[in-house]
């Protein structure tokens, strides 16, 4: 199923986070608003068409690092939940889910991307991989819910994250979930490159 195929947001969240949320209450719960309703920081981060990871680097000032909390594999597709923090510090800064269609890229991409080493969209810059980042929809979650309760590090009681799609060399390969934990923002974080 292509994310475009998706009915709802509702329907996207479930698919993409049902089964790496076990223990935890199950698939993610959120509510579908427009990108003009996110506050200041959350809306920086994620109403874009670029790269999470860069985005994340150039507002925090640094490459956030990867860890992987779980991951499952069906075939030709692999789903994994991810934490984004700040290497100084430690401040959690993006919660994922990705899905993706690993034919859609060359055994080198591959094999890093199952390394767990490196985010993602630092991989497919680096390896200039022609990639078209793609948001679908917006989400506001419940930040007491019991899959966001464990990440210290958000600015309220409100999170935000967006739905969307990575096409790879024009094929849809990655169908994401990115929840940030920045929301109004912060004097300290330097602009955004143009």
């Amino acid at each position: 199923m292509t994310l475009a195929a998706y009915p709802s947001a509702d329907d996207a969240l479930t698919d993409l986070s049902s089964s790496l949320f076990d223990g935890e209450g199950g698939a993610l719960r959120g509510r579908m608003i427009a990108a003009e309703q996110l506050p200041p920081g959350a809306r920086r981060l994620l109403d874009h068409r670029g790269h999470m990871t860069a985005v994340l680097a150039d507002y925090w000032g640094q490459m956030p690092a990867l860890r992987v909390l779980a991951e499952r594999f069906e075939e030709e597709t692999y789903r994994r939940k991810i934490l984004l923090s700040l290497p100084e510090g430690g401040r959690m800064v993006e919660l994922g889910v990705v899905r993706l269609d690993l034919a859609c890229v060359n055994d080198e991409v591959r094999r890093e991307i199952l390394s767990r080493r490196v985010p993602l969209g630092e991989i497919l810059i680096r390896r200039r991989v022609l990639t078209q980042v793609s948001p679908k929809w917006f989400l506001e979650f419940d930040r007491s819910s019991p899959q966001l309760a464990a990440i210290p590090d958000f600015e309220s009681d409100r999170a935000y994250g967006r739905i969307g799609t990575i096409h790879l060399d024009g094929r849809p390969a990655l169908h994401l979930l990115e929840i940030v934990t920045a929301a109004e923002g912060a004097e300290s974080q330097k602009p955004l490159r143009a």
